[in-house]
């Protein structure tokens, strides 16, 4: 999680399944963190377009990954976007 906060701290970050799978269709992320309650047809779609992209199944709830972020909604997806 430490890694996460950094990122988010950076803006290096995509938060939230529609920006995530654009982002994920355009290669521009290079790893994808899935929470353990995602709905499978979310889970699913990203599988379809992560051929080259890390997936790393995080062992939190959509509601506990939207704390860390400090978001006051739930977030079942984050994009860790390609550095320049």
């Amino acid at each position: 999680m430490k890694d996460l906060k950094a990122r988010l701290e950076k803006k290096t970050v995509t938060i939230g399944t529609e920006i995530t799978l654009k982002k994920l269709k355009l290669g521009q992320v290079e790893k994808v963190l899935i929470t353990k309650n995602c709905p499978d047809e979310i889970r699913e779609e990203i599988m379809m377009f992560s051929d080259e992209v890390k997936i790393e199944q995080l062992d939190k709830t959509n509601t506990e990954l939207g704390v860390i972020c400090k978001k006051t909604y739930p977030i079942s997806i984050i994009g860790y976007l390609k550095e320049k």
